[in-house]
């Protein structure tokens, strides 16, 4: 099993806002993968050369088999966030993009990356999140979370309780 990172804060991977660093304190000292099956996201150039080394399944972007993401309470997903220009990006693997909430400078996978993943799961909690929830499953095309469609494979939600929106 392979590891690599759909976003991450452009801090060192220790600092206590790592998407990395948080990855291995939670699951990665855990489960302990060899060193070589993991690749943090910290330079767009050098994770755009390993990217494109990876099987693309006919496609022209990386087929990953499991992309997790997360949904923030506007509705952004990695480091894609709502009338951001990364959102109409149709080439690029990688960008590195300005997120209005600390810290701004962040990578992030594009959305035809995310959206030529077999499967992309969405771990989604608490009660800030179930709007945002609500308009992503109403398909809300608005909300970067809600253009995550895989042309070829399928979206999960896994979510607690209070992020569930009303039926």
């Amino acid at each position: 099993m392979r590891f690599f990172w759909s976003d991450e804060r452009l801090v060192p991977l220790d600092d206590p806002a790592s998407n990395y660093g948080m990855a291995d304190a939670a699951l990665l000292s855990v489960i302990q993968p060899p060193k070589g099956n993991v690749f943090p996201l910290q330079d767009p150039g050098a994770y755009t050369e390993l990217l494109s080394r990876l099987p693309r399944n006919g496609g022209v972007f990386p087929r990953f088999d499991l992309i997790h993401l997360g949904l923030g309470e506007d509705g952004h997903t990695a480091s894609l966030f709502p009338g951001d220009q990364a959102l109409d990006e149709q080439q690029a693997l990688v960008l590195r993009v300005r997120a209005p909430k600390p810290p701004p400078d962040r990578l992030t996978l594009t959305l035809p990356v995310l959206n030529a993943a077999r499967e992309v799961t969405f771990l989604v909690q608490g009660a800030g999140k179930r709007d945002a929830l609500a308009r992503v499953l109403k398909g809300d095309a608005s909300l970067p979370a809600g253009l995550v469609r895989p042309s070829a494979g399928q979206v999960r939600f896994l979510l607690d309780r209070a992020a569930m929106p009303p039926s």
